[in-house]
């Protein structure tokens, strides 16, 4: 059965009959009789990641990279008619229909009903939706549409020249951690990076933590002390959706957060979706910290790649390069991040029983010098154990 005309979405349908008035008799749709008709005029879509009904917008061509902007997400009947409105004729009946188009349907959909019934319904139904690629690409998460320029090698070049490594080790390092957002590993396998210096303030901790977020899109920001509970409720928020990066910048204290240590290897992130309810995502993200001197728990410590950074260096023009690199380049640089990961691996891997033998073997592999990375970071970690006081030692207990 079809709705009146090729571009009209409605509730109910004529039946052929009149009525005494000369009216036509109207009968109330079966829900999959409006599925139907939705999905032939919109296409396929709405569709679902998690409880989030959302579309793409129409676009005439294809951005170099995927942007938040193309999403459009239905948290209400509102958002979702409007939608409708917006494409074609959308009439909708809210009285209850005298003739029955069966035994048992006396009314019409109700635009809260049919709201309802797509968030529970309609397919295909993904993990996560990514404004960003990963290689390999995780299964059952939807990558919205992109067409990144040829790599060359030479955006990456540039990237990692105006930065202040202190050693070839940690230049590599660098370009390890700019690529781990990139990587399609399973959730929770990605380490965190613990930028510092010994140098002091000034030398570029934070602005290397922010370009390398600012490259995936922004990171989210929180501080040292926030608790789980108000981590979980962050990463909740529609303005999250697809983000790869949180920086926890200039950490002063000692560093003995459990919710930290749980985010970083936790498999997926669960909390309260406005609108929604309960909800939960796939753990994508990389924890990056800026520090001089860190202190840091066992737990943290054990999770963290350590990445030094050198004197300072006179580049009077670094923040208007910054600027302008991001703008022009951003495109580039992923490109040539996404070619170097998706490459064969350079030389093989010996991680033994590392947490994070998985990300070595994947981005460390990608370095003739892998190897002694790999003994590089273990060194690392005990000389923060023996900085930290022994580590400072915690039990971690179950995040709140």
């Amino acid at each position: 059965m079809s709705i009146v005309g090729e571009r009209e979405i409605r509730n109910v349908r004529e039946t052929g009959d009149y009525g005494n008035q000369g009216d036509p008799i109207l009968a109330a749709m079966l829900q999959p009789e409006i599925d139907g008709e939705v999905n032939r005029i919109m296409k396929g879509w709405p569709r679902r990641f998690g409880p989030k009904l959302f579309a793409l917008t129409s676009s005439k061509e294809l951005p170099l990279l995927g942007d938040v902007k193309q999403l459009r997400l239905f948290n209400s009947p509102d958002d979702l008619f409007a939608w409708f409105a917006e494409t074609c004729r959308v009439k909708w009946k809210s009285d209850t229909m005298t003739f029955t188009l069966e035994e048992g349907c006396t009314s019409t959909v109700g635009k809260r009903q049919f709201f309802s019934h797509l968030n529970a319904t309609a397919v295909p139904v993904y993990d996560a939706v990514e404004c960003f690629p990963h290689h390999p690409e995780r299964p059952d998460h939807f990558y919205l549409p992109y067409k990144l320029p040829k790599s060359d090698g030479s955006a990456l070049q540039e990237f990692i020249d105006h930065l202040n490594p202190e050693t070839n080790a940690d230049r590599d390092l660098l370009v390890a951690a700019l690529m781990t957002p990139g990587w399609g590993g399973s959730a929770g396998s990605r380490p965190a990076f613990v930028i510092r210096s010994a140098r002091g303030r000034g030398v570029g901790k934070s602005k290397t933590c922010e370009l390398i977020c600012d490259m995936w899109g922004k990171a989210l920001n929180l501080n040292e002390k926030d608790s789980f509970r108000v981590i979980r409720h962050s990463l909740m928020n529609d303005h999250t959706i697809g983000r790869r990066c949180i920086l926890i910048d200039n950490v002063e204290s000692k560093l003995e957060n459990s919710g930290l240590a749980h985010l970083i290897t936790t498999k997926r992130i669960a909390g309260h979706l406005m609108y929604k309810g309960q909800g939960d995502y796939p753990n994508n993200l990389t924890v990056f910290l800026s520090a001089n001197t860190p202190r840091l728990s066992l737990d943290i410590i054990d999770r963290c790649v350590p990445i030094d950074i050198g004197p300072e260096q006179t580049a009077p023009n670094w923040p208007e390069w910054s600027e302008n690199f991001i703008r022009n380049r951003q495109p580039a640089l992923i490109a040539d991040v996404m070619s170097k990961i998706s490459r064969g691996r350079l030389i093989s891997i010996d991680a033994g029983s590392s947490r994070w033998a998985s990300w070595e073997k994947a981005i460390l592999s990608r370095f003739q010098s892998g190897q002694s990375l790999v003994t590089l970071i273990a060194n690392r970690k005990k000389d923060l154990i023996a900085s930290s006081g022994g580590g400072l030692t915690q039990k971690m207990d179950p995040p709140k």
